[in-house]
């Protein structure tokens, strides 16, 4: 068995669901994984993660999604079209659009299971990741039709294809988490959720990342700003979410609990509790190990407007 621990900021909503995101990723590479979160002194906050395998779960993890042979596509219904968009046109700058949009469908994966309603428009369509001997994974929380929250924090007209390429691939004026991995492994390997980047769209789970103009005084949007947040805490707390819904409270608040017991990731138990069971104030609790006493914080969310 091999154990990996890193730092994690529980008042951070995002890390504590990045971390569930690599105890996911290091179950589906080596399986057998445990994670735990402790702190023991103060802040010092840690994550704990353990796997059956020989290789550093975080590394193996990060590395997992680094891989320049990775393939990241969109998931969609089979013969899905968008809603209300025509299939031919005799206007030649509609028929160019129209071509573009059955070229960029043509490289979906089709799927004869879904997790919704069939979407009118690409944005929120699942995404599906396959890596190395064949790992796959779907990223589809934003798309759940279950009657969970699928506490999907971004909007406008960018897919969460999109925003899942960018965070991992790069964009040509940003990076992703591959460039990050290959220009800084050392600095991953032992801050992972503290090596920042500038970014253009995101899923708006790390609130570092977070702006109001309200807050700010005027759009960061329209002067062309960056801000610094993490690719890497982006794309482990969607992975997280897949099995690890939070509860809102009321104004848009989060509540976290830290509970005193480390957690296997296929444990039946564990996963019914991250998904629906109750600490105070409908928390959303995650399962914590080392400790015997519970640590809250309010959390609130923040996005772009």
């Amino acid at each position: 068995m091999t154990e990996s621990t890193i730092p994690v900021d529980l008042r951070n909503p995002g890390q504590v669901f990045a971390c569930l995101g690599l105890l996911e990723a290091a179950d589906l590479l080596h399986g057998g994984a445990v994670g735990a979160f402790a702190w023991p002194r103060g802040h010092d906050t840690r994550f704990h993660l353990t796997t059956n395998g020989s290789e550093d779960p975080v590394r193996a993890s990060v590395a997992f999604l680094a891989d320049p042979d990775l393939d990241v596509t969109a998931m969609s219904p089979n013969d899905w079209w968008p809603g209300g968009l025509p299939h031919e046109s005799d206007d030649p700058r509609e028929a160019r659009k129209i071509e573009r949009l059955r070229q960029d469908i043509s490289q979906h994966t089709p799927s004869d299971v879904f997790p919704c309603a069939t979407p009118n428009s690409d944005t929120a369509l699942p995404v599906r990741i396959e890596g190395r001997k064949g790992c796959t994974v779907t990223f589809q929380h934003w798309a759940d039709g279950s009657g969970r929250n699928s506490f999907k924090l971004y909007s406008g007209n960018r897919s969460a294809l999109d925003i899942m390429q960018a965070m991992i691939l790069g964009t040509e004026d940003t990076c992703g988490l591959r460039q990050l991995w290959e220009s800084q492994p050392s600095e991953i390997m032992e801050h992972p959720f503290d090596v920042l980047t500038r970014m253009r769209g995101s899923f708006n789970l790390d609130p570092r990342g977070g702006w109001t103009a309200l807050d700010v005084g005027y759009s960061l949007d329209k002067q062309e700003y960056q801000i610094a947040a993490s690719p890497l805490v982006e794309v482990f707390a969607a992975w997280g979410m897949e099995h690890a819904r939070p509860r809102s409270t009321r104004h848009s608040r989060v509540r976290l609990h830290g509970m005193g017991n480390t957690a296997p990731c296929h444990s039946r138990s564990s996963r019914a509790r991250w998904r629906h069971s109750r600490a105070p104030h409908e928390a959303v609790r995650i399962c914590a190990g080392s400790v015997g006493q519970e640590q809250g914080h309010h959390i609130r969310k923040r996005g772009r407007q």
